[in-house]
């Protein structure tokens, strides 16, 4: 199966003259906002929302204590859940998060709302849980900042903020919660996504207007956190995946427009081989590592996924997409204190070999889906998970392939000579070193009378 790989001049003369292909991260894609969209829920019994609420007290700590270590947004915002709640078990802080953990759970609005919620019969979507974190919010600080003083930290500004929190604080009931679930979703929703919209653009209307950087990370610890916490949350359920693009097209006009710089760039010709009934490329990827540090590689077959347009997008129950984790980070968000495991944790166990499949499959179906506007391209997928290795800087997402598997590269119909002859001279070293004789060299032209692109051979 042929598939075509469009560049700009430079990316493509790189991809030619090192036999590598490069995997962009979701940022790097021209539809970041959806591209690997999973819309999440969140159902569980008692057990799975106690650590689901315990959880964010006690991340609420760990941002709150970054903050006063001077930590720089960045590293607050990559912090905003602490994964595993039991790290600090064994030195004095696991005493503070242990205890935070249990008052905060014995908190009137804290146990309603776990009682509701774990009745299991509500699917609550990403803005409803925004909701009831922003209700216990001002009760999380509050929370963590007496159980800290208590613990000895006694800061003077530190007491003051407890201090206003305290005398600002008003004894409310959380909305009736349980009628509020039974009403129309397509209601309830509409309302909620509202309210998170106005949150949110009220808290950046603020944050516009100060200058001070130490302000503005309280700000968003105090005022966004509830927001900070779930984004991070989404992210928990995959791995970090990344994505090289391939087309069955060779001749839309608009992608040699988009993605080789207006006509400049290359469009490079894959052939793929078929293995156990997938369309695959051969990529040299890491194995394993000696226990000197030396890396091991080899060429493994990669299967090419192609891309679903429209239809339902991919979804996910959170308390039973945890695929990340070891069991015992599982076992925290997932057990309760005396061992006692929540029916999403056995769910997990029970069913190991289907769940794994599921789990997978899932992942390859969200980072496999675009919205019906991008069906012209008619795209493949190439996918690079950064699960058994680390894939989080560039450089390390730079693959080999085969140049066996390079049949040949179509020159755009405005690339400048010399350009024409760079990627010519570097096909030939190639083919020289890899003794072949068979490699394809076009350049695409516009043909009025059938009012398509073409590719013609260069004649050299």
């Amino acid at each position: 199966m042929e598939l075509f790989r469009y560049r700009n001049f430079t990316r493509g003369l790189q991809e030619i003259q090192e036999q590598t292909i490069y995997f962009a991260s979701r940022e790097e894609l021209n539809d970041p906002t959806v591209e690997g969209f999973l819309n999440v829920f969140w159902q569980g019994d008692r057990i799975a929302w106690e650590g689901l609420f315990r959880n964010y007290v006690c991340s609420l700590y760990n941002v709150i204590n970054l903050y006063l270590l001077k930590a720089e947004h960045e590293l607050i915002m990559k912090s905003a859940v602490m994964v595993d709640i039991h790290q600090f078990d064994n030195v004095p802080a696991g005493k503070i998060i242990e205890r935070l953990g249990d008052i905060f759970l014995e908190s009137d609005d804290v146990e309603y709302l776990v009682s509701i919620l774990s009745e299991g019969k509500f699917r609550i979507s990403r803005d409803e849980l925004l909701f009831f974190l922003y209700c216990i919010h001002r009760r999380a600080l509050l929370k963590v900042f007496s159980v800290s003083i208590e613990a000895g930290y006694r800061e003077e500004s530190f007491i003051k903020i407890r201090d206003a929190l305290v005398a600002s604080f008003e004894v409310k009931k959380i909305p009736e919660v349980k009628n509020f679930l039974n009403k129309d979703i397509d209601m309830r929703q509409k309302i909620l996504h509202e309210f998170c919209n106005l949150q949110e653009d009220y808290y950046n209307k603020i944050v516009a207007t100060v200058m001070d950087t130490q302000k503005t990370i309280w700000m968003s610890i105090a005022g966004n956190f509830p927001n900070m916490y779930i984004n991070f949350l989404e992210n928990l359920l995959h791995p970090e995946t990344y994505i090289a693009c391939f087309s069955s097209s060779e001749n839309n006009n608009a992608m040699w427009g988009q993605y080789a710089s207006n006509h400049t760039g290359v469009c490079l010709i894959y052939d793929t081989h078929t293995q156990n009934g997938n369309e695959c490329l051969a990529l040299r990827k890491r194995y394993g590592v000696s226990s000197s540090g030396e890396e091991y590689y080899k060429y493994t077959d990669e299967k090419i996924y192609p891309i679903q347009y429209g239809g339902s997008v991919c979804e996910a129950n959170f308390f039973t997409t945890l695929g990340q984790f070891n069991g015992n980070i599982l076992h925290g968000w997932l057990a309760s204190k005396d061992g006692k495991r929540s029916c999403c944790l056995n769910h997990i166990y029970e069913q190991k070999d289907t769940w794994r499949n599921e789990y997978w499959q899932l992942l390859y179906n969200r980072y496999c889906h675009k919205t019906k506007e991008w069906e012209y391209e008619r795209e493949y997928r190439l996918l690079l998970v950064n699960s058994f290795f680390d894939y989080t800087k560039k450089e390390s997402r730079i693959i080999k392939y085969h140049f066996s598997d390079l049949k040949g590269v179509i020159l755009g119909s405005k690339m400048l000579p010399k350009n024409r002859m760079m990627i010519v001279d570097a096909v030939e070293q190639q083919c020289k070193k890899h003794g072949r004789e068979d490699f394809k060299i076009y350049i695409a032209e516009y043909d009025h009378t059938i009012d398509s692109i073409i590719k013609r051979p260069l004649y050299i």
